[in-house]
């Protein structure tokens, strides 16, 4: 009985895996064959590969630096803000915050600024009527608006936080 259980909760499980996950060579503690050449077998929806696709963007930016000049978050809209960027590191743009966390896990964000605007996500706090976003695409010095920017404790250490649109600060520019 124990091993016909075990049977349909591994079938089950490799439909579910194929299904969800697609065709992926994957092996688990009592599934010793990966469940790529199982799913072909034993799943109908498993059929010819297709044609690929066109290629995915190369990844995130590094981190160049931080503007000299500082702005609110009434930066000239989206196209104005990666302007200042570029102006300072060619080619670059406003840094998201997936790629300063990069930065920051890899060593490469070194920097003497204590902030910075960065793109974030939009978030609301409990208890804040105001919601992080990026200034309302940059277009904001409202103090009820707020943009996301990276803040240097006095420890070193950096952290995601984020700051009234009518506060000047520089730029986190990536490439």
């Amino acid at each position: 009985m124990k091993e016909l259980l075990h049977s349909k909760v591994k079938r089950t499980l490799l439909t579910l895996t194929c299904l969800c996950f697609g065709v992926y060579a994957f092996t688990s503690g009592w599934l010793k064959s990966p469940v790529q050449s199982v799913c072909a077998q034993e799943n109908p929806c498993v059929g010819a590969k297709g044609k690929d696709g066109p290629e995915g963007p190369s990844g995130l930016g590094t981190f160049q630096g931080v503007t000299t000049a500082k702005t609110t978050g009434s930066g000239g809209g989206w196209k104005g803000m990666k302007a200042k960027c570029d102006s300072q590191y060619s080619g670059s743009h406003v840094c998201s915050e997936w790629e300063l966390m990069r930065a920051l896990q890899d060593g490469s964000l070194t920097t003497s600024a204590q902030k910075a605007w960065i793109v974030g996500s939009s978030y609301r706090l409990p208890n804040d009527a105001k919601v992080s976003s990026s200034c309302s695409g940059w277009d904001s010095a409202d103090p009820s608006d707020r943009g996301a920017i990276f803040l240097k404790k006095s420890n070193g250490n950096i952290f995601i936080y984020s700051n009234d649109c009518d506060q000047s600060n520089p730029i986190a520019c990536c490439k």
